[in-house]
C-alpha cells in the first residue's frame, strides 16, 4: 500500500514539474507591420508615388534652425500650414511649387548694379552660350547687333529679347560713322531696325558705333537721333582671346554703375561669362541691361554719349 502511494506521490510532482516548466516557455512575439520613417536633422523631401495624388503638388522640408539668409526684404516668406491629411508629417513646412511664389534673390536694387553689353553679334554658337548663362541666373545683358549678321540668326536675337535682353543698334555693316555722310549714316542705322522691327516688334532705343568711333562734335549722335552707348570696362576680348584675361580685367577693374564691354562672336568671351555672371552675382552685383540700369539709377538717357551710369 505504501509503495503504490509513493507511486502516486512521484506521478503528482513530476505533473507539477511539467505545468510550472511549460508556463515559462516565451511566446513568439509579431513585429509592428508599419515601417518606422526615422527624420534627418536637416532635410526631408517626400517624393510622391504615382498613385499619391494627396502629394502631387506640395514638397515637404523637414523644418530645422535656419542659418542667415539672402533673401530680399520684398521676398515672399512661406508660412507654416496646417493639415489633417495622414501624408503630412507634424511640424513640416508646405513648399508651393508655384513658380509664382518662388523668391527671386537676383531682383536689382539701387546698389551694385552693372550692364554687359556684347557687341557684333549674333553669332551661331557663342551668343547663345552667354544667353544659357544669363537666363540660368537671372540676368540681362545688351546686345548690339550687327545687320550681316542678324540676317543670319534671327532667331538668336528673338530668343534674347524673349528672355529680357535688350538689343542695341550696331550698324548694318560695322562702318565707322564717323567717316560717312548723314545719308550713309542712316542707311546703317536704319536697315537694322527695320529688320529688328520685323524680328521682334521694335526698333533698338539705342546704339553703339562701331569701333566707338564718333567725331568730336555731335553730328554722328545728332544724325542717328538716338543715346549712344559706349562703355567703361573694356575687356579687351577682341584682342586677348583668353578666358582668364578677360575674367581678370572686369574683376578688377568693375564697380558700381559700370557699362561692360565684350563681343559675343568669340568662344573665350563666353567662356569667361560662364564664370564671370555667377561670380558677379555672387559678389552683390545684378547685371542688367543698359536701359535697365540707367531706369534703376533714376537716370534719363537723351540723345547724347553715355559711357556709365554713376
Amino acid at each position: 500500500m505504501k509503495q503504490k502511494f509513493s507511486w502516486f506521490i512521484a506521478i503528482v510532482l513530476l505533473v507539477l514539474t511539467a505545468v510550472i516548466i511549460g508556463g515559462c516557455v516565451s511566446v513568439p512575439i509579431i513585429a509592428d507591420p508599419r515601417p518606422v520613417i526615422i527624420l534627418p536633422t536637416s532635410k526631408l523631401e517626400v517624393t510622391p508615388n504615382a498613385t499619391d495624388h494627396a502629394l502631387s503638388t506640395p514638397r515637404i522640408i523637414h523644418q530645422h534652425t535656419p542659418g542667415p539668409t539672402t533673401q530680399h526684404p520684398s521676398d515672399p516668406v512661406a508660412t507654416p500650414q496646417v493639415s489633417a491629411s495622414p501624408y503630412i508629417i507634424p511640424g513640416t513646412t508646405l513648399v508651393p511649387t508655384d513658380p509664382t511664389t518662388t523668391p527671386d534673390l537676383n531682383e536689382p536694387t539701387a546698389d551694385k548694379i552693372i550692364a554687359f553689353t556684347f557687341d557684333d553679334g549674333p553669332s551661331k554658337v557663342s551668343t547663345n552660350r552667354i544667353l544659357d548663362v544669363l537666363e540660368a541666373n537671372g540676368a540681362t545683358a545688351t546686345f548690339f547687333v550687327i545687320g550681316q549678321n542678324l540676317e543670319y540668326y534671327p532667331n538668336t536675337v528673338r530668343r534674347a529679347y524673349q528672355l529680357g535682353c535688350e538689343i542695341g543698334n550696331h550698324t548694318y555693316g560695322h562702318k565707322y560713322l564717323n567717316q560717312l555722310s548723314a545719308a550713309e549714316i542712316h542707311d546703317q542705322i536704319d536697315r537694322v531696325d527695320e529688320m529688328l522691327l520685323d524680328i521682334i516688334g521694335i526698333k533698338s532705343p539705342i546704339f553703339r558705333p562701331p569701333g566707338g568711333k564718333v567725331d568730336k562734335n555731335t553730328f554722328v549722335v545728332d544724325t542717328v537721333g538716338k543715346p549712344c552707348i559706349m562703355w567703361s570696362v573694356d575687356t579687351k576680348d577682341w584682342k586677348l582671346k583668353d578666358r582668364d584675361a578677360i575674367i581678370e580685367n572686369v574683376l578688377s577693374s568693375v564697380r558700381d554703375g559700370d557699362i561692360v564691354l565684350m563681343h559675343d562672336i568669340y568662344s573665350s568671351t563666353a567662356d569667361a561669362v560662364e564664370y564671370l555672371v555667377p561670380e558677379l552675382i555672387n559678389r552683390g552685383y545684378s547685371i542688367v541691361s543698359v536701359s535697365k540700369l540707367f531706369e534703376l539709377k533714376g537716370k534719363g538717357l537723351q540723345n547724347e554719349v553715355y559711357r556709365h551710369a554713376r
